[in-house]
C-alpha cells in the first residue's frame, strides 16, 4: 500500500507507537503531556525496553502480534500541528510537536498494513521478523 505524500489523512490502516518513544519525548519536554490521545495510535507497544524510537527499526519488516496477526511496517508516522491542540483534559502545547521534530524528525510511531488479520488483546506479544 502506498502512503499518500503531502496529505493530512491517515495513510495506513494501523498506527503503532511504543511506550519507550513516548517516554523519550517526555524526557525532552518534561512539562508536556505526551498522552496517547494526542497521537491516536491503534496499538501501543510496551516492550519495557529503553531503546529510543525502537519502531523506526521495524520499517520494512513484518511484525507478528499475538498468535496470528501479521503486519507490514511501511513508514514512520509524520505528525502535524493537530498533536499540539487542546483536548478535554489536555492543554494546547506547541512544544509537543517541537520535541518530536527535534528528537525523531517529527515522526511518532509507524504506519503498518495488515497482512493477516485476527483478534489482538492487551498483553499480546509482538515479534519482529
Amino acid at each position: 500500500e502506498a502512503i499518500l505524500s503531502g496529505t493530512f489523512f491517515d495513510a495506513a490502516p494501523l498506527h503503532l507507537v511504543t511506550a519507550s518513544t513516548l517516554r523519550r519525548l517526555a524526557e525532552s519536554h518534561p512539562e508536556g503531556r505526551f498522552d496517547l490521545r494526542r497521537f491516536r495510535p491503534n496499538v501501543l507497544v510496551d516492550s519495557g525496553a529503553a531503546v529510543d524510537f525502537i519502531e523506526n527499526g521495524w520499517i520494512g519488516r513484518t511484525l507478528t502480534l499475538g498468535t496470528n496477526v501479521r503486519l507490514r511496517v511501511m513508514a514512520p508516522c509524520p505528525r502535524c500541528g493537530m498533536t499540539t491542540l487542546d483536548q478535554p483534559d489536555l492543554p494546547s502545547d506547541v512544544r509537543i510537536l517541537g520535541a518530536a521534530i527535534k528528537q525523531n524528525g517529527g515522526a511518532i510511531g509507524v504506519y503498518a498494513a495488515v497482512l493477516n488479520g485476527g483478534t489482538i488483546r492487551r498483553g499480546d506479544r509482538l515479534h519482529a521478523d
